[in-house]
């Protein structure tokens, strides 16, 4: 597994073009107009660059669907912030189960979410090497406590909660989680009329996560900024 960050919807329907019509519809909603839509025969991570990804929108604008294994279509989001809230109103909407991956390999923070009905019915988040989130009862599959105990024999147990950790829970959901299996008809990316990186890293709402803490992926990105800023201000001195 290469370096790299994902954020995803994993959708539990067979009517793909339900899917696609209400993804459509959102895309376009803010600028009413129609998003441009194109299909790739090939998956090359599109997903992961700077043209589709925008770690700092405010809300998702770019969409890249395909049905990789029977009775799911996964939905990459080009953003972090408003995926849990597309997947409420896509659980509600479609009255189908939506699942929340997102997570980065560099940080190991990851975050799962499942909705159902309009409402998040379980998440948990784990990042900086400890757990941020958990929401919701545990579901049957989970393991309790949850994630992979790292700690010597004779210590305190110290829970861990990484890539293979997040795989094995969405296994228990009924999916694989950041799988490399091409659509059998290819991808179907969706942009949205108003231009990706039109969010604000200082945008008082974004920070806002459920259960009032601030999302890892903040936390990240304000981090990067200040190496940035201070990097700078050395160069100039």
């Amino acid at each position: 597994m290469t370096l790299a960050t994902l954020s995803a919807l994993y959708v539990a329907t067979r009517d793909l073009e339900a899917l696609l019509d209400t993804i459509r519809s959102y895309a376009g909603k803010s600028a009413g107009e129609t998003p441009g839509e194109d299909r790739l025969e090939d998956d090359c991570a599109f997903y992961a660059g700077d043209e589709f990804f925008d770690a700092l929108a405010s809300r998702p604008r770019a969409f890249a669907v395909g049905v990789q294994e029977p009775g799911w279509v996964t939905v990459h989001v080009g953003a972090f912030e408003g995926v849990g809230e597309l997947a409420d109103s896509l659980s509600q909407r479609l009255a189908v189960r939506v699942v929340v991956g997102q997570g980065q390999t560099t940080s190991e923070a990851w975050r799962i979410s499942v909705h159902e009905e309009g409402r998040v019915i379980r998440h948990v988040e784990f990042a900086d090497g400890e757990w941020r989130v958990q929401e919701g009862a545990p579901l049957a599959f989970e393991a309790d406590p949850l994630g992979t105990n790292i700690a010597e024999p004779g210590e305190e147990p110290c829970y861990d909660f990484g890539f293979d950790e997040a795989a094995a829970y969405c296994e228990g959901l009924g999916f694989r989680f950041w799988s490399d299996t091409q659509p059998t008809d290819g991808w179907v990316l969706i942009r949205g009329a108003e231009r990706i990186g039109s969010g604000s890293a200082s945008d008082p709402h974004a920070d806002r996560a459920e259960g009032g803490s601030k999302p890892w992926w903040r936390r990240l990105f304000g981090l990067a900024l200040l190496v940035t800023s201070v990097v700078l201000a050395g160069g100039g001195g």
